[in-house]
C-alpha cells in the first residue's frame, strides 16, 4: 500500500508538472504571422510614333515623324533616344529640329550628346509619354504638304541638292530607360556628370 501511495503521489506530481509545463509553455510561447507582399518594380518602355513617309524623295519634300517614349512599367524612369539614319550620308539632306519645349510632364529633350543620345530631362512616371523627339517645326513643300521634317533643297554651303544623290533611307529610333531614384537628375542617372 505504501508503494501504491508513492506511485500515486509521483504520478500526481508528474501530472501536475506536465499540465503546469504545458500551460506555462503555451502562455510563454505566442505566435503571430504577418505576410509582406512585395511587387517587383518593372522598368519597361515602348516607342510610339506618328510617321507619314514621303511618297518620293525629292528636294523640298516635307514629311512627319514624331517618335515618343511611353513608360509602360510601374516605376518612374529616365529615358533617352537615338535617331540613327540607315544611310548616314542622308542625315545631311534632312531638316529637323529637336523638341526643347517643356511638355506636360515638365520635361524636354536635350541636344544630341557626344554618345549619340538625346536625353529626356524629366523623370517619366508610369503610363506617361514624352513629347516627340522632333519639334513641331512645320516645313511646307511646293505642293503644300507639311511635316516636321524635310529633305533640304540646298546644303549649308548653298549647293543645290542633286536629286540623284537621294537614296531611300530609314530613320531608326532606339530608346533606353533606367529606373529613377529620388533626388536624382538625368545627368547623374546616365553618368553624364
Amino acid at each position: 500500500m505504501k508503494k501504491k501511495k508513492i506511485v500515486l503521489i509521483l504520478a500526481g506530481c508528474l501530472l501536475i508538472a506536465g499540465v503546469s509545463f504545458g500551460a506555462t509553455y503555451s502562455y510563454m510561447k505566442a505566435s503571430d504571422e504577418v505576410v509582406n507582399n512585395f511587387e517587383i518594380g518593372r522598368n519597361e518602355i515602348e516607342v510610339t510614333e506618328e510617321y507619314e513617309p514621303p511618297e518620293k524623295l525629292t528636294p523640298g519634300v516635307a514629311f512627319t515623324k514624331k517618335p515618343c517614349v511611353k513608360n509602360t512599367g510601374n516605376i518612374a524612369c529616365w529615358v533617352r533616344m537615338r535617331a540613327d539614319f540607315s544611310d548616314s550620308e542622308m542625315e545631311k539632306f534632312c531638316n529637323f529640329t529637336i523638341n526643347k519645349t517643356v511638355d506636360s510632364n515638365g520635361g524636354s529633350w536635350t541636344e544630341k550628346q557626344p554618345d549619340g543620345y538625346y536625353y529626356y530631362t524629366q523623370k517619366l512616371a508610369p503610363n506617361a509619354t514624352t513629347s516627340s523627339l522632333f519639334a513641331e517645326t512645320e516645313y511646307t513643300n511646293s505642293s503644300g504638304e507639311t511635316g516636321n521634317m524635310q529633305i533640304k533643297e540646298t546644303l549649308a554651303g548653298g549647293e543645290k541638292v542633286d536629286e540623284s544623290k537621294l537614296v531611300n533611307f530609314d530613320i531608326l529610333i532606339y530608346a533606353e530607360s533606367c529606373g529613377a531614384k529620388e533626388g536624382e537628375t538625368y545627368e547623374k542617372a546616365w553618368g553624364l556628370s
